[in-house]
């Protein structure tokens, strides 16, 4: 799995579970300094697509 993959996969368990998307951006800035700001900004860029996606077909 990619760090793609990867995010798809929690951001979309995450929005089911009713987390909120604040809650989703909220904990990738706590984890960006740990994973490095390139890897940070795809996962952001993923779950804004996760997202979006969500909204789109509810």
């Amino acid at each position: 799995m990619t760090i793609s993959d990867d995010t798809r996969l929690v951001d979309g368990l995450a929005v089911r579970r009713e987390v909120l998307g604040t809650e989703i951006q909220e904990t990738l800035l706590q984890v960006a300094p740990y994973c490095g700001a390139p890897a940070a900004l795809e996962c952001f860029r993923v779950a804004e697509r996760v997202l979006a996606e969500l909204d789109a077909a509810s």
